[in-house]
């Protein structure tokens, strides 16, 4: 056989091989809601994915600004964290994933991105404009609560084991649930805290041709500890969500999420209420894993989350 004939024999292999990217599911970021974000508050995950035989790294780093102006309380600082994770087969249908993040209080500098983003889009600035710039303020008179500059404080140190099940394996659906261990351990400072959830989801995922992904979301959290320094907790909070992936071509992927929490406080203003999150993402695939770069964006109750995140992740899958 020529070396010519060999080459129009293996080039379709090759092709499709090229073609075949991974398809890594839905974005990996979490909400960064003040009280849902040390919270365990499960995130998507793509059950078509529960029982596959491949191994994924990710990593990930996120910068937030935080404002909250309610008559209960004020919220004004910047929240930062990076987050490692790896997940693996155990036997055919079952999956686990080890993940640990370190969230912290620093100077991002948002303040400046955040009130141009509001001008810019017509939206009101929530009283953000009448106090200075790259504060860190967290009070709750009625708590007791007054940190002011604290800077460089650790936040959350959050260990989580999460289990998933494939249920279902269908040739354009699947269905999965999955079970989180979730361990929150801060030894000193003003935020110092241990805390031990767990909680109990079901994934699922549609497919649409070659370019289109749907995914759904539903889950229930239960907390051992109910009280954050002397802020009173649910004990019982559910999450739920739907997602959207388009494939726009073999190295881009624009990715939706919308998210609900149940407000972890109880009889605190917005923190009460419930918890409204869009993400929009992007993904580029490389030849070896996928870069993504997030946007978070409080809706409805802009008083319970975030003014606005941003975060970019690495992700490679063996």
């Amino acid at each position: 056989m020529t070396k010519t004939r060999c080459l129009l024999l293996i080039a379709p292999l090759l092709c499709s091989a090229a073609l075949a990217a991974p398809d890594y599911g839905p974005l990996m970021a979490r909400t960064q809601a003040p009280l849902q974000s040390g919270s365990l508050s499960p995130r998507f995950q793509d059950a078509s994915h529960a029982g596959a035989r491949d191994r994924e790294f990710h990593a990930s780093a996120t910068v937030a600004s935080v404002w909250a102006d309610d008559p209960e309380y004020q919220l004004d600082y910047y929240q930062n964290d990076v987050s490692l994770g790896y997940s693996r087969p155990l036997w055919q249908g079952w999956r686990i994933e080890a993940s640990f993040l370190h969230r912290f209080v620093g100077n991002n500098r948002l303040d400046s991105l955040t009130k141009a983003f509001h001008d810019t889009f017509g939206l009101s600035q929530n009283g953000r404009d009448e106090v200075g710039k790259h504060q860190s303020t967290i009070s709750v008179p009625d708590a007791g609560i007054d940190f002011r500059h604290f800077n460089g404080k650790t936040l959350d140190n959050v260990y989580q084991l999460y289990l998933e099940q494939s249920l279902y394996q269908g040739q354009r659906s699947a269905l999965s649930w999955g079970l989180s261990l979730h361990l929150n351990e801060v030894s000193s400072g003003p935020f110092e805290k241990s805390s031990f959830e767990q909680g109990v989801q079901l994934n699922y995922q549609r497919r649409y041709g070659d370019k289109h992904r749907l995914y759904g979301l539903a889950a229930v959290v239960h907390k051992s500890d109910t009280d954050l320094a002397g802020i009173a907790l649910r004990d019982w909070t559910w999450n739920a969500g739907i997602g959207y992936q388009y494939q726009s071509s073999h190295n881009h992927a624009w990715l939706a999420e919308y998210q609900v929490h149940k407000g972890e406080a109880v009889d605190l203003g917005q923190l009460s209420e419930l918890v409204h999150e869009f993400m929009l993402g992007y993904r580029y695939h490389m030849a070896k894993g996928a870069i993504e770069f997030v946007v978070i964006e409080n809706l409805v109750n802009h008083d319970n989350s975030t003014d606005i995140a941003f975060t970019l992740g690495y992700r490679r899958r063996f």
